[in-house]
């Protein structure tokens, strides 16, 4: 997570909302492929916390990578 992301997102909302957009599929996420990617993403997380950037916690689930879909080509 990098201190710009609350130019792209909502990171205190854990209800999938995302600006205009609604719903699960928007809810924003941080994968990791290893132990040191996720503990560069934890400590930057309570870095922007501390920073109080946003109004409130972060709640942007930080998740192991599992696979990954390509979007459909109209996108």
């Amino acid at each position: 997570m990098c201190p710009s992301s609350k130019n792209v997102l909502e990171a205190n909302r854990s209800d999938g909302e995302q600006f205009a957009d609604r719903g699960n599929q928007y809810k924003p996420g941080i994968f990791y492929h290893n132990k040191f990617q996720k503990k560069a993403t934890e400590e930057s997380e309570r870095s922007i916390e501390k920073s109080e950037k946003f109004s409130g916690p972060i709640l942007v689930e930080i998740l192991p990578f599992t696979s990954f879909y390509p979007a459909e080509d109209y996108h």
